[in-house]
């Protein structure tokens, strides 16, 4: 059988799951697809070679996995949701596997008070907005299809549940692009303590590029650039819609490096926390190139001190168990290996972590261990990276 669903196997009890299972066809490179609804998802690919071991006759053999959030992938008929139960199609080429699951009612009941979060949050949102253009507040008049801007004439079209501050001119300007997969991280225990604290003394957070929550927390606010059931605004971290000091906290983690521009983004989060509010905000150092829509920088502690230093009293700054260094030996390794040809990828396989840690990098660059590594590895785990321009011409525009 060319395509098999390992995961889920049960009744789905959460909206949000991972879909796992594998793929295998005769040619590299074969087109995978995974449908969950009716709807299509980009699922991860992974090489995984005790499983191209157990299959030698394929030539293209992948483990894949897929993070999804059922609210997000189905659509939402008034209040009711689009299936009674989950469908997972798995296929590579003409080669189909199918599994279909039942949601139990304990969650179907639960989604009338995920609705009643999202209005209550929709509706504290409305009246702290402020014009993302001209930056005015209390000028923004609210109809069910449009948002409408009484100082710049500004117009920003409306859709069910979620406030859209991003039309289509400020996407064009920050260069976003429609997401190909969904963006889902835990919160860490910092920003979860802090959520915690502030929400039962009844004040609000704001969560900048909240990704997909599995669900809502009350008092918080989920912004995004792409809208998931869970978000509540959609807009730019670089320009916040909303006015002065209406938070009492503020979480980003993981976010800052997806923006063009983090300093003015460190900027907003503290404009829109309460003066003596807290922030708490994570960005990685050494990971590979990732996520959405584009990976521009990672920061070492004093680089993201310096971005907040200006603006804000530094409480601390300290790595968090997600972010030990293990993970990024894992992940940088593990990218280094899925970019070799398989026969490299045995002999370095093989190598112990003393033998990698003695090598001499520039003897290596020779080896096909270095010489074979793929380009696009070489770009999201390199050292160093170099830049070539030339000046324009003529003086760029302001």
């Amino acid at each position: 059988m060319p395509a098999f669903i390992d995961a889920p196997v049960t009744d789905i009890d959460t909206w949000s799951f991972r879909v796992s299972g594998w793929v295998a066809a005769a040619v590299e490179g074969s087109p995978v697809h995974l449908e969950i609804n009716d709807r299509q998802i980009s699922p991860l690919l992974f090489k995984n070679q005790s499983l191209a071991a157990a299959l030698p006759s394929f030539g293209f053999v992948r483990h894949i996995v897929a993070d999804v959030n059922l609210l997000d992938i189905d659509r939402l008929d008034g209040d009711q949701l689009g299936h009674q139960s989950v469908s997972i199609k798995l296929g590579v080429g003409a080669d189909v596997a199918s599994r279909d699951l039942p949601i139990t009612e304990t969650l179907l009941r639960g989604l009338s008070e995920q609705l009643e979060l999202r209005a209550q949050t929709k509706q504290w949102c409305m009246s702290r907005l402020r014009c993302p253009v001209c930056k005015e507040p209390n000028a923004l008049q609210f109809g069910d299809a449009i948002v409408f801007c009484s100082s710049c004439a500004a117009r920003f079209p409306q859709s069910v549940g979620t406030i859209d501050m991003l039309p289509p001119e400020l996407r064009q300007k920050a260069k976003l692009t429609p997401a190909t997969h969904v963006s889902s991280n835990p919160y860490e225990e910092l920003a979860l303590d802090l959520i915690r604290r502030i929400t039962d003394a009844g004040g609000w957070v704001l969560d900048c590029g909240a990704g997909s929550r599995p669900s809502r927390m009350p008092r918080v606010v989920n912004l995004e650039i792409e809208r998931y059931f869970s978000t509540d605004v959609l807009a730019l971290g670089e320009n916040l819609p909303f006015q002065d000091g209406v938070f009492d906290g503020v979480v980003s983690l993981a976010t800052l490096e997806h923006v063009r521009d983090p300093f003015t983004c460190a900027r907003e989060l503290v404009r829109v926390v309460k003066p003596g509010g807290e922030v708490v905000c994570s960005v990685p150092f050494l990971q590979p190139v990732h996520g959405y829509p584009d990976h521009y920088y990672n920061m070492t502690r004093n680089g993201l001190i310096n971005l907040f230093e200006d603006v804000a009293a530094i409480v601390d700054c300290s790595t968090p168990p997600n972010g030990h260094p293990i993970f990024a030996v894992q992940w940088i390794l593990h990218e280094y290996l899925d970019g070799l040809p398989i026969a490299q990828r045995d002999r370095f396989g093989r190598m112990t972590i003393a033998e990698v840690a003695q090598l001499d990098p520039f003897r290596m660059l020779g080896d096909g261990i270095a010489a074979d590594l793929s380009e696009p590895a070489k770009a999201g785990i390199a050292c160093l990276n170099t830049v070539r321009l030339r000046r324009h011409e003529k003086a760029a525009p302001p």
